[in-house]
């Protein structure tokens, strides 16, 4: 188990690699994608200084993983919103979704989206 905030040396052989590569390859339990994620928002730093996903390594880089290995788990709060179900059974829901509703769990923050309303249809939570 790796425990964070970790600090590598990037080796000679390592240059010329991209940063998210060599970073994927090196933190084997993390994905490339939460990789790019930390250094996006500046949590990996290379020599003490924020860098980009693209950043081609030299070797002998000391770079620093700041953030934790994994994106904290999204949390859906239930939402009163009146679902257009054009047919539904213990399997499968179809859903006549308005144009413009927001579907992406990534938007969770706002209001009237469809995760949030399904959360009452089909999981049963109150709306809080």
């Amino acid at each position: 188990m790796l425990d964070f905030p970790l600090t590598l040396t990037a080796s000679p052989e390592a240059a010329g690699q991209r940063l998210d590569q060599y970073l994927a390859t090196q933190l084997s339990k993390v994905s490339r994608a939460r990789v790019q994620q930390l250094i996006e928002k500046g949590e990996v730093l290379v020599n003490e200084t924020a860098a980009k996903a693209s950043l081609r390594l030299k070797g002998e880089e000391q770079i620093t993983v700041t953030g934790p290995p994994h994106a904290p788990p999204l949390r859906a709060i239930a939402e009163e919103i009146a679902l257009d179900i054009v047919y539904e059974d213990d399997d499968l829901a179809i859903v006549n979704k308005p144009a413009g509703m927001i579907t992406l769990e990534r938007f969770l923050k706002l209001a009237a989206n469809f995760v949030r309303g399904s959360c009452i249809a089909w999981i049963g939570l109150p709306a809080g």
